[in-house]
Parts: structure tokens; sequence; C-alpha cells
């Protein structure tokens, strides 16, 4: 587990004036970290009582320079962020220094507050670092994510690739891509291959796994939810092929079915708006300068735009949007609840409540973590309600024990904390987050969901939402455990009636933008971006996260001091977002760690 890796080397809590074998190794490894300068004797005298001060600093624990269990958990970890600075020899110049540390010049003069590229002699320069851990999509990613892949490895820490997913039984579908592993090998960066846990709508409760009773009778339920002849439900979730009143039964579809049929005419709808995008990119400009004069100049002005977006949505015939961006009728349509049916649930709720279910879980999370060759496992969850937390913590104790018998490391990558109305302070959630805090390796807080999941008009992710969270966050996780997951795509929202939200990626939004030539407004300082354009009479607002954006959370990871960054998907990216990496941070390797 994070806190155990590795046997214990000391068993007392170390202060000024003591002596021994374990004041020796505590100097050691603050030495390693850059943090001891001095001789390594086994005293703890002054130099060492300020080098633990520092490392308390800069992990944002407490700071009485006394080494105790906070500073031991921190060294024991192999996540310790170490201090890399420079004193400048005579003769050097800040092209020299930029060489040997392998660092652009601007990264030197932003973190050392340079007001021009002159230094001297004995000066000392600060160079930060950070993890930047990049999500890979399903199987390499395709051209555009592998490319990206192979041209910035240099710059992230770790690669999370997303292989694997969970089904309620326990099973895990999904094959590892050998050239991903391969590449982050030869680069030396981690492969942590992504176990992800999609929410989806919940079954009726007769449909869902283990539930053996339903309820019968005419025009009731039974079985597992089909309609039958008489009236009433009951069978596979058929209904019977003698009409709803008819004594005969037949086969028809199942809800599974009409679910797989919804997804897949929501993906025609999506490639239908792609293949209007490039007819309109190859030659129809009258149309898309028709466009434009029906909508007049493309401007998006803010709050008085979502406003009326907001409305339109939810206008006409009782009807409303639904938590996965889906109209449905208000009378009829069940509250999102987690105990309720037509909620949004999650495999891993049926798993933590099926001991089998959880055995297999484990046993397939472990296994293919071995068939990936990797250093550990990023378990994508949305957050259980309270009445799963302790289940849900049990669960991550198990797994990450499993894992660690393997030389493997479990990572958490959990959803930021909802929202509360103005004014009041964000929620931490039903988690247990001391506890998973406590076993896994690194907690990854994403501030985004899937545009499916986007019910209204806004950007997947705020600066000034991500500060808040982070403000609740720390008094949970350490800050020095905690990762910050932003994403780099855009969300195109359609006005037309039951038109789901789609995912752009930079590269699409700046078509978008070359064709219609909307104006651009920023929804807030330092955060994403917005435009409206019009396409076939039907209007659509965009958002998207460019380099200024993606450098606002890069500067909340260095404030607060936490662990790094986590960037979703490869590919989706503004390319000028490697630029804002590399200039603020140095990307840091684990292997370059004291063990």
């Amino acid at each position: 587990m994070a806190e155990s890796q590795g046997e214990n080397p000391w068993r007392r809590i170390l202060r000024s004036g003591m002596r021994g074998r374990d004041v020796t190794l505590l100097q050691e490894r603050l030495a390693r970290l850059g943090y001891y300068a001095g001789e390594i004797d086994g005293v703890f005298g002054i130099l060492t009582k300020d080098a633990v001060r520092d490392l308390q600093k800069a992990h944002r624990l407490r700071v009485d320079g006394i080494a105790g269990n906070e500073v031991f958990a921190v060294l024991r970890s192999g996540l310790a962020r170490p201090v890399v600075r420079h004193f400048v020899a005579r003769g050097e110049t800040i092209a020299h220094v930029a060489r040997k540390h392998n660092i652009p010049i601007e990264l030197l003069l932003q973190a050392n507050r340079l007001p021009d590229p002159e230094i001297q002699e004995g000066q000392c320069l600060n160079i930060p670092v950070a993890r930047l851990l990049a999500y890979l999509p399903e199987g390499d990613g395709g051209e555009r994510s592998w490319n990206c892949y192979e041209h910035h490895l240099a710059s992230i820490s770790a690669v999370a690739p997303r292989w694997f997913t969970l089904n309620a039984d326990g099973t895990i579908i999904g094959e590892p891509v050998k050239r991903v592993t391969a590449l982050a090998s030869l680069a030396d960066i981690r492969v942590l291959p992504v176990v992800s846990i999609d929410p989806h709508p919940r079954p009726p409760m007769a449909a869902r796994p283990g539930a053996a009773m339903g309820r019968s009778g005419n025009g009731s339920r039974s079985g597992n939810g089909s309609r039958s002849g008489n009236g009433s439900r009951s069978g596979n979730g058929s209904r019977g092929a003698g009409g709803a009143r008819g004594m005969g039964t037949g086969t028809g579809r199942s809800g599974a079915d009409e679910h797989s049929e919804q997804a897949r005419e929501r993906e025609r709808e999506r490639e239908r708006e792609r293949e209007y995008g490039r007819e309109r990119g190859h030659g129809r400009g009258r149309g898309a300068e028709s466009d434009r004069e029906s909508h007049g100049d493309g401007r998006y002005d803010g709050e008085s735009e979502l406003r009326r977006e907001r409305d339109s949505r939810h206008e006409g015939g009782g009807r409303r949007e639904s938590a996965s961006g889906s109209r449905c009728d208000t009378d009829t349509a069940p509250a999102i609840d987690h105990g309720s049916e037509g909620a949004q649930w999650a495999p891993l709720d049926e798993v933590l409540m099926d001991a089998s279910a959880r055995r297999a879980a484990i046993k397939g999370i472990a296994a293919a973590a071995a068939r990936s060759r990797a250093h550990g496992v990023v378990l994508s969850v949305c957050a259980p309600g309270p009445r799963d937390a302790y289940a849900f913590t049990s669960f991550v104790r198990e797994l990450a024990s499993v894992l660690e018998r393997d030389g493997r490391d479990l990572s958490l990558d959990i959803p930021a904390p909802a929202p509360r109305p103005e004014g009041e302070a964000v929620g931490t959630g039903p988690l247990e987050y001391h506890e998973i805090a406590r076993v896994a390796r690194q907690i990854i807080v994403r501030l985004h969901e899937g545009p499916e999941r986007l019910a209204v008009p806004a950007p997947p992710a705020s600066p000034a939402r991500a500060r808040a969270v982070l403000k609740a966050m720390v008094r949970l996780v350490p800050p020095w455990k905690m990762v910050l997951g932003v994403p780099l795509f855009g969300v195109d929202f359609s006005a037309a009636p039951g038109a789901p939200p789609m995912r752009r990626a930079y590269s699409e939004t700046a078509n978008i933008l070359d064709i219609y030539k909307p104006s651009v407004v920023r929804t807030e300082p330092g955060g994403a971006c917005a435009f409206r354009y019009r396409s076939f009479r039907v209007n659509h607002t965009v958002f998207f996260e460019d380099a200024t954006s993606v450098a606002s959370y890069v500067d909340l990871v260095l404030k607060f001091n936490l662990a790094g960054l986590a960037i979703a998907d490869l590919g989706d990216e503004d390319p000028l977002v490697w630029d804002a990496f590399r200039t603020r941070f140095k990307a840091l390797r684990d292997s370059l760690l004291p063990a």
C-alpha cells in the first residue's frame, strides 16, 4: 500500500539533538531529494532541522522541524517532490543552465521572477517540478493521439491508456496495446492502465443482478420486467407478439437492446454532424455565410445566452433535460437518485454487493495489470452513495493490497465534489477520503465529466471551481498525494431537440472557427473560451479549453503543492498547451527519485 512500501526504518519521532542510525537514514533521504546539504553523521542538528522544515513546506505539512509520521509517509511514498536548484558558476549564462537541465529559458525566467536573462555568479536558480499524467483514449487512441504521444514523451511523467472496463459481474474486458508500453519503456515513463467504471441508467429493480423477486398480477411487473399478453410484465423484457392486450407471447427488443439502439442512434447523429462539417469545409462557403448572416456576427454574450439556451431546452410539453443530456417527460421521468429506479448507477455498485463479483473484479484487475506489464492501475469511478462508502473503502484496501504483492500500486480517479449553491462551500461527498488516501498511491480529483452528462451548456471545467474544490479537498487528502484532473477537449451543445452534446477536439473546434468566424469570449478570467455559430438552421454553443485556460490549472497545481496534473485526453489539446507546461515546470520522472 501507499504508506507501507518497503519496511519502515523509523520507529520513533526524530527531533533536534537525537542520534542514531534512523537519523542517518533521514539525512540520506533528505540529501537525495535536495533538501539536506550537510554532513551525513547521524546527528539531528540545525541543518537537519532546516531540511525537515523545507520538506514540510514543500508538501504542505505542519512546519515544526520534527520528523514524525507525516514526514516519514512522504519519504516512503515515492511521491516526495525533490528540490532542483542550480548555483550559477563563473562564466555560466542562463542558456547554459537551461541546456544543462533540458528546460526552456522561459521556465527559469518565470520561476525565478527574473526581469532579464542576466544572471550572476553564485546566484541560486530554482527549477519547479511536477508530475504530468496523460490519458490515452481506447486502444492506442488513433493516429492523432498516437502522434501526440510520440512527440511529447519527454514532457510527461506517466501515461494512462483507457484499455479496460469493469462489468457488473466483476469481469474485465479490454486488452493492452503493446506499442504503447514499448514506447513508454524506451522513454522511461510509467504505464498506468485505466480500469473504467462508467455509470449508465439504472435498470428496473427486477432486471438488476441479484434481484430474484418481482411484482406480479394484471398490469403489474414480474420476472425481470417484460410485458406479457394479458397486460402484466413478465419474461425477459420483451413485449408480447399478440399486442398489448393479447394472450400470446413472443420475442421483442429487451431493455438492453433498446438502450444499445439509442446509443447507436446517438452515434449516427454525431456522424451526420461530422459529415455536415466536412461538407461545409469543402467549398460550401455560401451556405456558411448565409448561416452567419442569419445568426448575426456569431457573438457569444455570456450569461444571457446561457439562460436563453437553457430556457429553450426546458420549454415545451412539460419536458426537461435529464442528467445525461437527453430529453424526458417531467411527469414520468424519475429524479436522479442513487437509490431509485432510473437513477445513474455503476457496475461497481453491483460488484460491492456481490462477494463473488468482488473477488472476480480484484483478480481480474490484477491480471489485467500483469498483462499490461504496468507499474500500477488507475481505477476510474463515480462516487458511490453514502451506503456504499464503507464497502468501497474496503474494496480499495483489498485491491491495493493485492496489487502491492505484485509490486504495483493503485491510483484512484474520482470526480470532484459537486458544486453547492452560490455562497456555500463546496461539499466533499460521501467517500471516506482519509481512508482511501492511506491505501491509494495517488488520488486524481477529476474536474470534468463526459459531455453526455452535461445537461445545460457550460464548460466542462472551471478554474474558479477547481480553486474551491482544492480548498475543500486539501483538508481531507494530503496535497502531495493529490493530482488535479483537467479536460483538454471542448463540448458542442446543439439547440436541436434531443441532440446530445458532442465532444470536440481542439483541431475540430479550430475548423469550426475557421469556417464560421464567430466572436470568441472567455467565460471567466483564465477560464475556457466560448462562442456560438449556426449550422443548418440550428444554433450551437461551443466551450473549449486552450493554452491559457490549461495554464490556469497548472498554476493551481503549483500553488497548492499538488503531486501533479492529469490531462484528458492526448490528441484533444491545443498544441500550445505543451509550451504552457514546459514554461511552468519540469516533468518529474518517478524512476529518478530515491526508493
